[in-house]
């Protein structure tokens, strides 16, 4: 295969790397990409964790943290995030945020989240939940994380009604 022939080809792997890293993906822009994201991530700030859940009390770090510590790093490096939730037709109580990190030659990189709703989630439900997608869809694809998962403390079981301390 010649450098810059197009990725798509009758190979399954090949088309397996087509679909990881986008249509307009050849050899050499896949190549540039990956330079381009191991560069930005050597420049990464640390990511701060500057919230507290006001239900679980613990540390942090939300969306714009995240991206106050990456987005710099991503646009000198010709990388840039686009993410789009994804819903279900009606009946369905999920979504999914799918998160592209694109390079300026056109290559991709892409993850994507599914997020459970609530039956009768509202709208600021939804957009919390997209939000939350965002958050961990950039942290997974961005190779970004912080030491405090809120997702740990969500996970805890209450006490037991009646329970010996």
């Amino acid at each position: 295969m010649q450098e810059n022939t197009p990725v798509a080809t009758a190979n399954p792997i090949v088309n397996a790397l087509t679909e990881m890293y986008g249509p307009m993906a050849t050899l050499d822009n896949v190549k540039a990409l990956l330079k381009a994201l191991v560069a930005a991530s050597k420049t990464f700030e640390a990511v701060e964790k500057g919230r507290t859940n006001p239900h679980l009390k613990n540390k942090y770090s939300d969306l714009g943290d995240v991206l106050d510590a990456t987005k710099e790093a991503l646009l000198e490096n010709g990388l840039i995030i686009v993410q789009d939730p994804i819903s279900f037709p009606d009946g369905e109580a999920k979504m999914v945020v799918r998160s592209r990190l694109i390079h300026e030659d056109g290559a991709m990189l892409m993850n994507e989240v599914g997020l459970p709703l609530a039956a009768n989630a509202n709208a600021q439900s939804v957009g919390s939940a997209i939000t939350y997608g965002r958050r961990y869809g950039l942290k997974a694809l961005l190779g970004v994380q912080d030491s405090d998962d809120d997702a740990q403390g969500a996970s805890r079981r209450p006490a037991q009604a009646g329970a010996a301390s």
